[in-house]
């Protein structure tokens, strides 16, 4: 596994701590433009030839056997746990648009503390739908870290974003599904006590059985949640295969921790998610990095109408503090500036960045989404232009 790496982050709802694992990185400007000049290349070399002969009519379609998008984590299993039965859902007494569905302990669905998984959804009549999955934690008993929640709590976080009562929200009106957290490794884990995947698939099965053919799916992650949006988005293109597919990265920059390489490998094979990475990195040929931000180059790769948009404050501490540079804040703000530089230039239009001043941790569920601002735009005003003006939605820095 020495070829991909993964950033974790370890955040309660209440307070937040990180943990982090790298493998090196190198930071050659001359490899970046490379690597746009590449793209550019790609991209004139796909255009039509406008003398070029139409093809016979009675040819096959070209892309009849074209591979589906992510047929590398389909053959690894990573769709193994959709489609299976929804629990009949219960009404929120507290919220007459909102059902919660709970999983028999025996179902598959699981939290870490052997407590039953419960997911969440709002109707509010829509032809679009907010993912939204909750922040958490990690544990790792491998690494001997415990540090995140054991329990599905619906609607722990449901501030911001999720606020359907507040007009300036982009998402007020749409449909949501919410994906608590309780299996402590990103949303992601596929172990027996750690099942992380299965909830997720789970959460997404409600998902097709309460909004079978939304026009426009967003997936959001906060903290735990962010990290846990590679897989999320990935998923979600196999359920909505026609759907435009966005993804909202909040506080969840895939940074890595210098100089402990083998903490990947402890990780990953402490949370069984070694097979997934393994075959996303080897479709993109994946680099030795610092970082786990080629999976971004995985995901654009796989489907070319994705858009995705990462939010961070420049020295995010609760993130630098557990990456090793809690009395260096200037070394994290260059790492994160750094990642979110070079995907802009690689993938414009489809990766911008909202990265403000200061150290704070997390906008997408609390009241930060709404005053924190970037010449005047805050978070919400920046992803409306993200869903609703997408010519107008350009990169942001204090």
């Amino acid at each position: 596994m020495s070829s991909w790496r993964i950033a974790l982050l370890v955040c309660g709802l209440s307070a937040c701590d990180t943990q982090a694992v790298t493998t090196p990185i190198t930071d050659d400007v001359s490899n970046d433009e490379e690597a746009e000049d590449d793209r550019v290349t790609e991209d004139e070399s796909s255009q039509e030839d406008p003398d070029e002969e139409e093809p016979d009519q009675g040819l096959p379609d070209p892309d009849e056997d074209a591979p589906l998008p992510y047929d590398a984590l389909r053959a690894a299993g990573l769709d193994q746990y959709l489609g299976k039965p929804v629990p009949e859902g219960t009404e929120n007494p507290d919220d007459a648009l909102a059902m919660e569905y709970v999983w028999s302990e025996d179902a598959g669905p699981l939290c870490r503390d052997g407590s039953v998984y419960r997911a969440a959804t709002r109707d509010m009549g829509a032809e679009d739908l907010l993912i939204a999955l909750e922040g958490g934690g990690l544990t790792s008993d491998a690494a001997d870290i415990d540090l995140s929640q054991s329990t599905a709590d619906t609607w722990g976080q449901a501030g911001g974003s999720l606020d359907h009562t507040d007009a300036d929200n982009p998402f007020a009106a749409w449909n949501v599904v919410y994906v608590p957290y309780c299996d402590g490794a990103l949303h992601s884990g596929d172990t027996e006590e750690q099942r992380g995947l299965q909830n997720l698939s789970a959460a997404l099965d409600v998902a097709v059985q309460d909004f079978p053919n939304p026009q426009r799916v967003v997936i959001t992650g906060s903290s735990a949640g962010g990290y846990g949006t590679p897989f999320a988005t990935a998923l979600a293109r196999m359920v909505y295969p026609d759907a435009e597919i966005l993804a909202v990265n909040d506080a969840g920059p895939l940074l890595g921790k210098p100089g402990e390489p083998e903490f990947i490998d402890l990780l990953a094979n402490d949370f069984g998610m070694e097979g997934y990475l393994d075959a996303a990195c080897a479709a993109v040929d994946c680099a030795p990095s610092d970082h786990l931000t080629w999976v971004w180059d995985y995901l654009f790769q796989e489907d070319p109408g994705l858009r995705m948009a990462l939010i961070s404050s420049k020295t995010d501490v609760v993130i630098r503090t557990y990456l090793g540079m809690g009395l260096q804040p200037g070394k994290y703000e260059d790492a994160l500036l750094g990642e979110a530089d070079f995907y802009e230039r690689t993938y414009p239009g489809r990766f911008e960045s909202f990265i403000y001043n200061g150290g704070n941790h997390t906008v997408m569920a609390w009241a930060a989404f709404q005053f924190i601002d970037i010449e005047d735009r805050t978070p919400a005003a920046w992803l409306d232009a993200m869903i609703n003006a997408p010519e107008e939605w350009d990169s942001l820095r204090d």
